[in-house]
């Protein structure tokens, strides 16, 4: 079976949609190593997303995800990057936790960076005493 030539344009230019995320989101990494070698991550992985259509049309979202090293590694690396987090609290019934994301933009790619921390016994205490399990209206405590 022989492809028809707008099909091998569309796999084509899918291929290279992919190999320029995937590049892209390859020197953002190595950006951030030289500019913030004082953050820590726990794990990165990458990933993204490319889709070519048969009129040309073509779109493709390099994303990394870092878990950083707790709630306030989240926090150390939004203000590198100029970012809000968003942060919430949540009782798990045998402990408190409390996590932190952010989601910025950084030269086309997508960044998202978590992290969370167990609270202590005294720190869970306080916050069921606290009765407020809600989070308030920009999902900080």
């Amino acid at each position: 079976m022989q492809l028809t030539e707008t099909t091998t344009h569309v796999l084509l230019a899918a291929v290279t949609e992919m190999e320029s995320a995937t590049f892209r989101a390859g020197q953002v990494a190595r950006r951030l190593i030289a500019e913030h070698p004082h953050l820590t991550v726990r794990s990165a992985s990458a990933g993204m997303y490319a889709t070519v259509y048969h009129d040309g049309e073509h779109s493709g979202q390099p994303r990394l995800e870092l878990r950083a090293t707790g709630v306030g590694g989240v926090h150390a690396w939004a203000k590198a990057l100029g970012a809000d987090t968003d942060s919430s609290t949540k009782d798990a019934g045998g402990h408190v936790y409390e996590s932190a994301t952010l989601t910025a933009d950084l030269d086309g790619v997508r960044i998202e960076v978590s992290g969370s921390r167990v609270l202590d016994a005294d720190e869970a205490a306080a916050w069921r005493a606290a009765g407020d399990q809600g989070e308030d209206k920009d999902g900080d405590r």
